[in-house]
């Protein structure tokens, strides 16, 4: 459910289509605190109503049930996830240093500022529902198919060749892989240095990719 200012309408009316989306997401911010800390499982509808200072007729109001829920927060942190790294790929017009930027803004700013958000996605998803976890794998899909094209583009730019068919879709899971894993579990290391932590995989990714590519990365 979404709430959008629209033209023409009272005072009265606008404030009320404002506080109806504040209590929506001050509901996915309670939602959220609890699924990252708790888990899924353990957290009930009450827990979330409480924090959220509402009913739990009210959480019923913008949200089917606790799934429908985690649905949406997963989809917010996709949003959240594919224009970030997106936006910074662009900047380096196709080139390698782009692509590597990228994933340091994953570590520096992503699971910086959003370390719940990452947490809960990056969780491990078996006690979950089906439901959610076709969700789940739905958005690492589509960020391993963002990967692939950026690879693509790199390709393009620089012409050179990977050493298999494969080799794009290879470095793409892969790269998911290392940040799902690493992310999570350096995040529930209270302390943890990021950036340092970051650049290791950055490193270690750069590695691989030149490992699987005929060529070189300088502009022709």
């Amino acid at each position: 459910m979404q709430y959008s200012d629209v033209k023409e309408l009272s005072p009265a009316a606008k404030r009320r289509i404002r506080e109806k989306q504040e209590r929506y997401e001050t509901i996915l911010a309670a939602a959220l605190k609890f699924f990252s800390e708790r888990g899924y499982n353990k957290t009930l509808i009450e827990d979330i109503a409480n924090e959220a200072e509402v009913s739990v007729g009210t959480v019923y109001f913008y949200f089917k049930n606790k799934e429908d829920i985690m649905i949406k927060l997963i989809e917010d942190i996709g949003v959240i996830l594919r224009k970030t790294l997106g936006e910074e790929f662009k900047k380096g017009e196709g080139n390698i240093d782009g692509f590597l930027n990228a994933g340091r803004v994953f570590f520096y700013k992503v699971c910086k500022k959003y370390p719940e958000k990452i947490l809960l996605l990056m969780r491990e998803s078996g006690c979950q529902t089906p439901e959610i976890e076709k969700k789940r794998q739905q958005l690492f899909d589509r960020l391993i198919n963002d990967l692939i094209k950026a690879l693509t583009k790199i390709k393009e730019r620089y012409k050179i060749e990977y050493k298999s068919k494969m080799s794009v879709e290879v470095i793409a899971t892969i790269i998911m892989g290392l940040f799902e894993k690493i992310s999570y579990h350096f995040l529930i290391k209270n302390g943890t240095d990021l950036e340092i932590i970051g650049q290791d995989v950055i490193d270690f990714i750069y590695g691989g990719i030149k490992n699987l590519v005929i060529g070189d990365f300088h502009d022709n």
